[in-house]
């Protein structure tokens, strides 16, 4: 297990070629020494950049260990669900990345499972098959209006997965690349963070649309 990651750089017209990750503004003399950066990528320093960043965690406790096994099941295929709904994380350390959510930060800091353990790629299903499977045989007590909004929610899933509904994450990548301020270098600057905020604030409470289709 390792306690770093790196994302990739989202390359705009301006971005440096090769991009490389600068730490010269935390103070640190000689910083090269402590930090290994890879070119075109983001170095998240810390495997705290996957646990804390754009999460909201929750802890609960179960009655019994049975109860508690019974729970964690039912929510195996509610969180890859949750996640593909939220993807909202395009920014780390103030620059634009090729990443929507933070999962696989978290992932590439702790995640210390083998290849077998993870499932590779030649025998995974996909997300979607395995939960309309799980749907059809497990659930056998839902009734067909559950089933229905169910099914609405895959449809979302596989739309975004397809790239024909924009994630929260293309929104505000579409909302950096439009900012006045932002100079296709793929840097966030402060005023465009603040302006981002405003804006995600006035969408939240109703005040401004956007559009769910991709541009």
């Amino acid at each position: 297990m390792q306690a770093h990651s790196f994302f990739t750089v989202y390359k705009d017209v301006h971005t440096a070629d090769p991009f490389r990750d600068d730490f010269s503004d935390y103070g640190v003399p000689d910083w090269q020494k402590y930090v290994s950066c890879k070119e075109r990528h983001i170095h998240l320093d810390s495997c705290l950049a996957g646990w804390g960043c754009c999460c909201l965690q929750v802890t609960f406790q179960g009655q019994s260990l049975r109860e508690t096994l019974v729970l964690y099941d039912q929510l195996i295929p509610m969180t890859p669900v949750m996640l593909a709904l939220s993807a909202a994380c395009p920014i780390w350390r103030g620059y634009l990345c090729d990443v929507d959510t933070r999962w696989n930060a978290l992932c590439e800091s702790a995640d210390d499972r083998t290849e077998e353990e993870k499932n590779n790629q030649e025998t995974f299903v996909g997300l979607v098959p395995i939960i309309e499977r799980y749907v059809k045989e497990e659930l056998q007590g839902v009734t067909e209006s559950s089933r229905e909004n169910i099914h609405r929610y895959l449809e979302l899933i596989s739309k975004r997965a397809a790239g024909t509904t924009a994630t929260n994450a293309t929104w505000m990548r579409q909302f950096v690349s439009e900012h006045p301020s932002y100079k296709q270098d793929s840097l966030v600057t402060e005023e465009i963070q603040h302006d981002l905020m405003w804006a995600m604030q006035k969408v939240a409470n109703g005040k401004e649309e956007v559009e769910s289709k991709r541009p």
